[in-house]
């Protein structure tokens, strides 16, 4: 049967640590030591280590979860941009929700003799509502992306005619910050 662990040891670990971030990694232990004298050499030595361990594990693992700063996502070719823009199409993507929509809905309802309409299956029916209603949505979304890239895109016109306006020393300055800018975002990619 293990010995139970010593009652000091998290007291110790707390300490090591302490002084490790106010002394260094040499002197902290030390220091650190002193406040626990009764604690055998080869036991403060073991959890020494041991908060080394933790430690430099803790620093690996939280390296390895944080995304690089100096490291730049490499750039996409226009070929790229070609294909992204080809693997999804909107609007005919759009068109055959909706006709499949129309679809679901016909199903659901019949046409009497007489001209009106009434309701075979209620369940598709209902179905098919909410599938427009997905669509709607879905439509409206994208119009209020288009809508704010446009916007986006007219305000941009609007700096660069004042800048223009501006004088030309001015105007190249400002110009060239702006292609620095766009350099670092990457928002041309012909590279």
């Amino acid at each position: 049967m293990p010995r139970p662990p010593d009652p000091a040891r998290l007291d110790a670990i707390k300490a090591i640590r302490e002084c490790i971030l106010e002394h260094g990694p040499d002197e902290g232990p030390r220091r650190a030591r002193l406040k626990f004298q009764d604690i055998p050499a080869p036991t403060w030595h073991r959890w020494v280590q041991m908060t080394r361990d933790e430690d430099r594990n803790l620093v690996e693992e939280a390296a390895a979860a944080v995304p690089q700063l100096g490291q730049q996502p490499v750039p996409l070719a226009e070929g790229d941009h070609l294909a992204m823009r080809r693997a999804i199409d909107f609007y005919s993507e759009f068109d055959a929700m909706v006709a499949d929509t129309q679809l679901l809905a016909s199903y659901a309802v019949a046409k009497n003799d007489d001209g009106t309409r009434r309701v075979k299956n209620p369940q598709m029916l209902a179905l098919s509502h909410r599938m427009r209603a997905t669509n709607l949505s879905l439509a409206m979304k994208y119009s209020e992306m288009v809508w704010s890239v446009e916007r986006l895109e007219q305000m941009h016109d609007a700096i660069a005619s004042a800048i223009l306006q501006a004088d030309c020393e001015t105007g190249a300055r400002v110009f060239a910050a702006v292609q620095n800018v766009q350099r670092r975002w990457n928002l041309h990619r012909d590279a």
